[in-house]
């Protein structure tokens, strides 16, 4: 609702980034994508973080239906722009090389991601 809200209001996604918890015990992966998407299509950005318990020593927890992988290839996709911007989470694969970068990524003639 606060993503509608600001957008309504002229905000985008260079004014707000919108830090979004994953991996979080009794949410779904799908829970979390739709959430993620959900602020791509308000035109915010979305700052996936991964959900550490409290008491945990180390940042190694996996909720059940989790899988490490998907916890890391989540996180890969959405905190960067370039990425989501350019092909969908569907499509995404580590190491894959971005064909096209848009033009409002591409700082000083160069485009992250690419080579």
């Amino acid at each position: 609702r606060v993503a509608a809200l600001l957008r309504s209001h002229g905000f985008d996604r260079h004014d707000a980034t919108f830090y979004c918890l994953i991996g979080f015990p009794g949410q779904s992966p799908e829970e979390c994508l739709y959430r993620l998407d959900l602020l791509i299509e308000l035109g915010m950005n979305p700052y996936p973080m991964r959900f550490t318990p409290l008491n945990s020593l180390r940042r190694q927890y996996v909720a059940k239906g989790w899988t490490e992988d998907l916890l890391m290839r989540m996180s890969a996709y959405y905190q960067a722009p370039a990425l989501w911007r350019s092909d969908k989470w569907e499509n995404f694969q580590p190491g894959k090389k971005i064909v096209e970068v848009p033009a409002e990524q591409a700082i000083m003639g160069v485009c992250y991601g690419a080579t």
